[in-house]
């Protein structure tokens, strides 16, 4: 039913368009995409080249909705729709990214796009994409530990790059691995990568990321853990490499490598142009026989494939009921620890009723293969003896069973905390049992009935607070309205400027939602605030692309160096307190020099 229903209400909606535009042409007499402007920087591509298709709509406030068909080798996103920044030209701006996957003379679509007052529909325009050169000078190869496999079930994937030129004759290299950017693959990164930073390591755009990778001689190499989260045969398409090559003689043997930066070298220029020549490789395409597990999961089982060792350690073990005990679990001797999680203490036998464990788990961290999982509970009574043992199930891939692994109970000692009432106890609903007197403050407790003195009113009104009200509340409830529908006021007609507004905000919630040690929250937070701040269209931008917007030296040394320290602990999973206080104050810093008016 639902399906049907949802195809009945977009054909309505497209019938409903139509007849919009129609009634404007018959009104009007013209169509009302006649004004309309289309803006495309160049109709020559290469496969795999981007460009972004800017609509200018005359006379349109907006908000705009779009709709985007699939055209034949071109794939269509919407990226943003805002006022026209010429103040004297009324219209709104709409920017769609088109991304050519096809060769071909092709054509960019009318695209339907309903305003506030009227249906747009844009002209088309022809598109010509050219298929790159291929070569044999540079290639992708991809490799999985294994092909055949069960759902969840870790698998390595081995990516290299073999280059028979010299490395600096590459520019504006493209990297796609269709099958890290699958949805039923979940992608994690690999311990056998190098860390951001260490000798012969470089950076690599790939599926728009940045990738850590080895230089081994003539080969560049890195790896992934890929977790497959669906079950049958799944066909990915192949992966391949797009770059511009300079013309020059094959030398890299001779030369080597000369960019192991990770932050940033010539593969993530954009310099296409002059005697450049854009040349592409593919690998072979992929394919993963995925199987569900032969018997239901027992409970505690979180996903762990392959025998493991437990080591469990907690401090302190003698406390007083309520007092905080720090728990810390490594996960030992595991193929791929990458992939280890843990499952909530309360699902484990033992720990519900003697323990108070708080819902936020932090998330593991790897340190020398090692999976180390940290968890805070109290004891809610006296006498509690020990920490109950820890068993997590695993599937053993050798004989296709469940097996349990088990770290052993630690002994514990918990005094009562204070004397104690029959008044502290906690009922089933949550709530004590002790009573607490309420004052009753309008006036002396013989002018009230029993009733009234044993449930008094929770607010009772005179003369002179009806007066109050009547002066005060009118212009406070104006007030509250503007401030309500401010930010919204401004969204309409300035979508930077409100983004400006709320962009430190945004980064005080973000912050006080991250964990203390949480390298990512903290990068994500000043991200995103970047991204408000300057207006970009990437919610996520680099440092590469807030570097120019920067004036001030101390804030762009600062915002690099939190970019660098980041990602470099992002990537080795290895976080310690003094990184994590150099990284807050180094971000705080930059975010307060900025908000008050520092040169940007």
């Amino acid at each position: 039913m639902r399906p049907s229903r949802f195809i009945g209400r977009r054909t309505c909606a497209h019938a409903c368009g139509v007849i919009l535009l129609a009634f404007t042409r018959l009104c009007f007499g013209q169509d009302p995409s006649t004004n309309l402007a289309v803006v495309l920087p160049k109709q020559d591509l290469y496969i795999g080249e981007r460009v972004i298709a800017t609509y200018v709509l005359p006379g349109e406030t907006g908000p705009v909705e779009a709709r985007l068909p699939k055209p034949k080798g071109l794939s269509l996103a919407y990226i943003d729709g805002r006022p026209s920044p010429d103040v004297d030209a009324r219209a709104f701006v709409v920017r769609v990214s088109v991304l050519a996957t096809g060769a071909g003379d092709l054509t960019l679509p009318s695209l339907d796009l309903k305003g506030s007052q009227q249906l747009w529909r844009t002209p088309s325009r022809p598109i010509r994409v050219k298929e790159p050169v291929p070569t044999d000078d540079l290639r992708i190869t991809t490799q999985l530990s294994h092909t055949n496999l069960f759902v969840g079930q870790p698998v390595l994937l081995t990516v290299t790059l073999s280059l028979d030129v010299a490395v600096e004759r590459v520019t504006a290299l493209d990297i796609r691995i269709p099958i890290m950017e699958h949805s039923a693959i979940e992608v994690r990164d690999s311990l056998r990568n190098p860390r951001p930073g260490a000798p012969d390591s470089i950076g690599l755009p790939v599926s728009d990321a940045r990738v850590v990778a080895w230089t081994r001689k003539e080969t560049i190499v890195f790896n992934k853990v890929l977790i497959p989260r669906k079950a049958g045969s799944l066909d990915f398409a192949p992966a391949y490499l797009l770059c511009s090559l300079k013309p020059g003689e094959k030398d890299a043997r001779r030369r080597g490598f000369q960019y192991p930066s990770y932050f940033d070298n010539q593969f993530f220029h954009k310099e296409t142009d002059g005697a450049y020549t854009r040349v592409y490789h593919r690998a072979p395409p992929i394919r993963l026989k995925v199987k569900p597990l032969p018997m239901k999961a027992p409970p505690g089982f979180s996903g762990i494939f392959g025998v493991c060792t437990l080591q469990l350690e907690a401090a302190p073990t003698d406390v007083q009921v309520g007092d905080p005990i720090t728990l810390t679990l490594r996960v030992k001797d595991h193929a791929f620890p990458e992939s280890v999680e843990l499952p909530p203490l309360l699902n484990l036998p033992g720990f519900r009723g003697l323990f108070d464990v708080p819902e936020e788990r932090a998330p593991g961290r790897l340190e020398n293969g090692v999976r180390i999982f940290r968890q805070t509970l109290r004891p809610i009574r006296e006498g509690v003896r020990s920490i109950p043992p820890i068993e997590l199930s695993y599937f053993d891939l050798d004989s296709a069973a469940f097996g349990t692994v088990r770290a052993e109970a630690l002994p514990l000692v918990v005094r009562p905390g204070r004397m104690a009432g029959a008044g502290d106890a906690v009922l089933s609903d949550g709530t004590r049992l002790r009573n607490t007197i309420k004052p009753l403050q309008d006036g002396i407790t013989y002018n009230y009935s029993a009733e009234q003195v044993l449930n008094p009113p929770l607010f009772t009104l005179n003369p002179f607070r009806a007066w109050l009200a009547a002066l005060f509340l009118p212009p406070l409830l104006y007030g509250l309205f503007n401030m309500v529908t401010r930010d919204r006021q401004l969204a309409l007609h300035d979508p930077d400027a409100a983004r400006r507004r709320r962009a430190l905000k945004r980064y005080r919630l973000h912050r006080g939602r991250t964990s203390e040690g949480d390298v990512a929250e903290l990068l994500a937070a000043l991200q995103t605030y970047l991204s408000d701040r300057f207006s970009l269209a990437r919610r996520r931008p680099a440092f590469r692309d807030i570097e120019p917007r920067i004036q001030d030296s101390p804030v762009r040394e600062d915002l690099q160096s939190v970019f660098v320290s980041a990602e470099e602990v992002l990537f080795s999973r290895e976080a310690s307190e003094a990184d994590w206080s150099e990284l807050t104050r180094k971000t705080n810093r930059s975010v307060d020099t900025l908000e008050r008016g520092g040169p940007a």
